[in-house]
């Protein structure tokens, strides 16, 4: 079981809420505030390591869009990725 432990985490890198950028945290909350506030911690990291937010939270991701933040994605639009239809 161990082995097989470190043979998924090997591939993952980890990183604590702190080496996340301030002006990451200070954005993701005015993004989320009326939304979602619970879900600052995902937009910041999506804010500072440029990538999407994978969900399937409707209201977060259409709320984000409606802000002008698309750096997010369904499980559907990976499943089109995948399958090449996009």
């Amino acid at each position: 079981m161990i082995d097989a432990e470190y043979r998924i985490c090997k591939q993952i890198s980890f990183y604590a809420e702190e080496q996340i950028k301030i002006a990451c945290w200070i954005a993701a909350a005015e993004l989320v505030k009326d939304i979602d506030p619970n879900d600052i911690q995902y937009v910041a990291f999506a804010k500072h390591f440029n990538c999407k937010i994978w969900s399937g939270d409707k209201t977060l991701m259409n709320g984000l869009i409606k802000k002008g933040f698309h750096q997010v994605i369904s499980t559907n639009d990976l499943h089109k990725l995948v399958d090449g239809h996009m």
